[in-house]
């Protein structure tokens, strides 16, 4: 799993809108987005012209949980 998370972060440098915007973390108007991988959601944001990844949810846990 975790050789899938990591091309798929990868991936995100090509398509870095590739990610829907996370509805949970919307309150924050920083514009994160998630990319689901399975059962976990990578959470990013782009940040001028870089991708930063802010946390890899496990989407079975409690989404209040989500660090934003």
């Amino acid at each position: 799993m975790e050789r899938l998370i990591r091309q798929r972060i990868k991936w995100l440098a090509d398509n870095p809108g590739g990610g829907q915007f996370e509805p949970e973390l919307e309150w924050s108007n920083k514009g994160y987005r998630r990319l689901v991988v399975k059962e976990f959601m990578i959470i990013y944001r782009i940040d001028d012209e870089v991708i930063v990844v802010y946390d890899i949810f496990d989407s079975r846990r409690d989404p209040t949980r989500m660090k934003g």
